[in-house]
């Protein structure tokens, strides 16, 4: 009897360590985030209204943690509203609280910009989506459930 569930536990084990792979291997997979890389002033439609479709996002980093997506907004002098969408390497700029979320930034000579960080896929198009997140959510949730009760 003891011996029988001795077996069980074992093969829960199993199922269980078979999850925890599985997951490690999501995480490495998607680890490399994919941003918009455009300036209106080269493309308008990289502008106020973004338009997606005429952008390919671009994998930062080649899988390095250290990037986030940005949206830069600056104002100039005459009023003109440059807008950049970049793959933005983290602690390039000194000072700037880089946890998700919009905030300004000023340098030492007086340049100030509002800067947008956000760390799921195509997230710097200027709304926020984390269907990629969910997504791998609902993945682990449906394997887990299938290992342990199948």
């Amino acid at each position: 009897m003891c011996r029988s569930g001795h077996g069980e536990m074992l093969r829960m084990n199993v199922h269980i360590l078979r999850i925890l792979f599985f997951l490690l291997v999501s995480l490495t997979v998607v680890s490399s985030i994919r941003c918009y890389e455009c300036e209106n002033g080269v493309n308008p439609a990289c502008g106020k209204y973004f338009k997606a479709y005429q952008f390919k996002a671009k994998k930062c980093g080649d899988g390095s943690p250290y990037f986030k997506c940005a949206l830069q907004r600056q104002t100039e002098p005459d009023g003109w509203v440059g807008i950049a969408r970049v793959c933005y390497e983290m602690g390039t700029l000194y000072g700037l609280n880089e946890t998700d979320g919009c905030r300004e930034w000023t340098n030492d000579i007086g340049f100030t910009a509002l800067y947008c960080f956000c760390s799921t896929n195509f997230c710097n198009k200027g709304s926020n989506s984390s269907s990629s997140i969910l997504l791998h959510l609902t993945s682990a949730i449906g394997l887990t459930y299938y290992f342990l009760f199948h």
